[in-house]
């Protein structure tokens, strides 16, 4: 029998913000990152910003289409979609939420403007 895998409550969490039923998004269960297959080992555990590391990985800038926002006094959280400049295709879906009590005015402007990653966002404002 494998053993149990641990559920996220921030995960479900975030994934409530946009779906009623979390279960229409899909299922989830958190793995060790020697378990996760190429390329998705790299591609999903690692310690730079996503926009960085799905840039190398399809060799070029991503675009950002948000798809949703929730916002509120403190928080703000989207549903998104990268797709590679070079040719439009979509190469990730995202949920993200983040604290704006830790941003400047700028970065937040920048980040409601919903026109650039939220990555690339943070790296130009670091």
């Amino acid at each position: 029998m494998p053993p149990t895998r641990r559920k996220s409550p921030i995960l479900d969490a975030l994934v409530q913000l946009f779906y009623d039923l979390p279960a229409r998004l899909g299922e989830f269960e958190e793995i060790p990152r020697a378990e996760a297959p190429p390329p998705y080992d790299e591609l999903l555990a690692h310690d730079h910003h996503m926009t960085v590391t799905v840039e190398r990985f399809h060799g070029g800038p991503v675009d950002v289409k948000v798809l949703e926002v929730k916002e509120t006094r403190t928080h703000y959280a989207r549903k998104i979609l990268l797709t590679r400049r070079s040719d439009g295709a979509v190469v990730q879906f995202g949920l993200v939420r983040l604290c704006l009590d830790f941003v400047a005015p700028s970065v937040r402007r920048e980040i409601e403007s919903q026109a650039t990653p939220l990555g690339r966002v943070l790296i130009d404002y670091d």
